[in-house]
């Protein structure tokens, strides 16, 4: 039996995803260094803290893409190589890793942002009330 081109293709997008949610989710778990963008100075930074207004969200929706992008090749390397039968199987293996690695995610940011409170920025030295 022929391998399906749907099978393979679910598989090559599942391998995207789980590896871009398992690098998003380990990239918050276990502070690891990312790009950081400071919108005031207009330049980036890296690290796992940066002094002043910094972004940390597009230097973490980069890696997790290029960690996606390397699942993605990944996950098409093992599909050339696989039956019919194996790619169904891989194929649920993979939808259920994906959904599983979302859930995780989105629990460990609701439980990160849960009651957080931003401090306010310091005014500037030559602030005058009015």
């Amino acid at each position: 039996m022929a391998p399906r081109p749907d099978l393979q293709r679910a598989l090559r997008w599942g391998g995207f995803g789980t590896a871009y949610l398992a690098c998003f989710f380990l990239t918050t778990a276990l502070s690891a260094p990312l790009p950081w963008y400071l919108p005031l100075a207009h330049r980036w930074a890296w690290g796992t803290r940066v002094d002043g207004l910094a972004v940390d969200f597009y230097g973490r929706v980069l890696e997790s893409a290029v960690a996606g992008a390397l699942g993605y090749a990944l996950a098409a390397w093992v599909a050339r190589r696989q039956a019919a039968q194996a790619l169904a199987a891989g194929a649920t293996r993979v939808a259920v890793w994906c959904l599983g690695l979302l859930l995780f995610t989105a629990a460990l940011y609701i439980y990160l942002l849960h009651g957080r409170r931003a401090p306010p920025a310091p005014l500037p030295p030559d602030y005058v009330a009015r």
